[in-house]
C-alpha cells in the first residue's frame, strides 16, 4: 500500500506550506492543506512538463498564487479547494476557480446576508427538499467565482449575481464571459468550477493512495 506519512512529502512542497501544515492542530486538516499542493504541482507538471523544483510561484496583489511564467510559455493558471474528505484543483489556461463544500444543515439567514437579492428569492423558491442542495451549489459556484476573478473576498459575495441554471454571472448588470459548472461528488461534498466559455477535460477522480502511487515517480525534491 502506497505510504501516506505525511513527513515523507514535506520536502516536495514549498517552505511556506510547510510552515503552514506545521501550524495545524488536527492532523486531517495539515494533510489536506499538504496534499492540495502536491495535487497542484502534479497537475502543473503534466502541463508544463517541467519538473516540480523547477514551478516557482508568485501571488497577485490579492495574495491568490499564480505559476509563475518562463520565457515564451503560454500562460497557465490554477487553484485549489480542500473541504471534508476531497481536495480538488482546476488547471486552467485562462483564469479559473474552484470550490468543494462538506454539505451541512445550515441556516438560511447566512445567503440572506451574503447572497444577492435575486438569489436568495431564487433559493427561498426551492422546495423545501432540495433547499440545503441548492444552497451549497450556489455557494460553491459564488467561492469559483472569485476565485477565478482573482480578488477573493475583496469582491463582496452580494455584490454580483449566480443563475444556476445556466451558469452564468451577472456583475454591475452586465453578464461576464465567465461560465460555472457545478456537481455533487456525493451525497456530502458539493463541487463547483468558474473559467472560460469553450472544451473543458472532464474531472478526473483518485483516492489519496492512488494519487500517491501516481506522483511517487513524478514529483522531484525541493531544494
Amino acid at each position: 500500500m502506497a505510504s501516506i506519512e505525511r513527513e515523507e512529502w514535506l520536502p516536495y512542497v514549498s517552505e511556506g506550506r510547510r510552515e503552514r501544515v506545521a501550524r495545524f492542530h488536527f492532523a486531517k486538516d495539515a494533510q489536506r492543506s499538504l496534499f492540495g499542493e502536491l495535487l497542484a504541482r502534479y497537475a502543473l507538471c503534466e502541463n508544463t512538463g517541467r519538473g516540480n523544483s523547477e514551478l516557482k510561484f508568485i501571488q497577485n496583489r490579492f495574495g491568490k498564487p499564480m505559476l509563475e511564467r518562463e520565457r515564451d510559455e503560454r500562460e497557465i493558471y490554477f487553484n485549489l479547494s480542500h473541504s471534508g474528505q476531497w481536495v480538488v484543483c482546476a488547471v486552467d489556461y485562462t483564469p479559473v476557480g474552484i470550490d468543494v463544500e462538506e454539505m451541512k444543515p445550515i441556516s438560511f439567514e447566512i445567503a440572506k446576508r451574503f447572497f444577492s437579492k435575486d438569489e436568495y428569492e431564487a433559493l427561498l423558491r426551492e422546495p423545501e427538499i432540495s433547499r440545503q442542495q441548492y444552497f451549497y451549489a450556489l455557494w460553491t459556484m459564488k467561492e469559483s467565482f472569485i476565485k477565478a476573478d482573482g480578488r477573493g473576498l475583496s469582491l463582496p459575495l452580494d455584490q454580483f449575481t449566480i443563475d444556476v441554471a445556466q451558469g452564468r454571472v451577472q456583475y454591475q448588470q452586465e453578464w461576464q464571459n465567465s461560465r460555472l459548472w457545478y456537481s455533487q461528488l456525493d451525497e456530502e461534498h458539493m463541487l463547483a468550477v468558474c473559467a472560460s466559455p469553450g472544451i473543458h477535460k472532464i474531472a478526473q477522480h483518485f483516492t489519496l493512495s492512488d494519487f500517491v502511487r501516481m506522483v511517487t515517480d513524478k514529483l522531484d525534491l525541493i531544494g
